[in-house]
């Protein structure tokens, strides 16, 4: 350590490739430390190809326009939910408490296949056609998920119109 001290020191300046070689050892060791959450974020950036390649798809298809800002906001909706699993999982290693920060970042990727996934079954309700049996099942799979069948059950949606409307104390 020393001998890098001096080193840089009697230099004045860092070398171009004395910064290659720096930031190649920061970010490999950023890649090291999140290791253990790697596979729940390689499924949230399949998700989220998924999700935009299927939205990008079904709006085309409709008619539309390919929205760049649309995209755009999907782009950084994914890096705030990769940012927010990082940030999870770093606070539970500062607080030594692994494994609740890995079953943090669980439940938050698992929230995310729940939603996007849902997104996904829309849009594939859009894309394909209306008498095909995938846009039954991929209707099917978005009544389920959505809970849209729960609607259908009598007097149970005035039960929650009434609950939402009173204080609960």
């Amino acid at each position: 350590m020393d001998k890098l001290y001096i080193h840089l020191h009697k230099k004045g300046k860092m070398t171009v490739e004395e910064i290659k070689y720096g930031l190649i050892a920061i970010i490999t060791a950023i890649f090291a430390f999140i290791e253990p959450i790697a596979g729940d974020l390689y499924s949230m950036l399949l998700l989220f190809c998924a999700n935009a390649l299927f939205g990008v798809i079904a709006d085309v298809l409709s008619g539309n326009t390919w929205d760049k800002k649309k995209f755009r906001q999907a782009f950084v909706e994914a890096l705030l939910f990769f940012a927010f699993v990082c940030l999870i999982y770093t606070i539970g290693y500062l607080k030594c408490n692994m494994a609740g920060a890995l079953q943090c970042v669980s439940f938050v990727s698992y929230s995310l296949v729940y939603y996007y996934g849902t997104n996904i079954c829309r849009n594939m309700m859009n894309i394909l056609p209306a008498d095909t049996l995938g846009h039954k099942v991929f209707c099917f799979i978005y009544s389920v998920l959505s809970v849209e069948f729960v609607k259908h059950i009598p007097y149970l949606q005035d039960y929650l119109n009434k609950k939402g409307n009173e204080n609960i104390s």
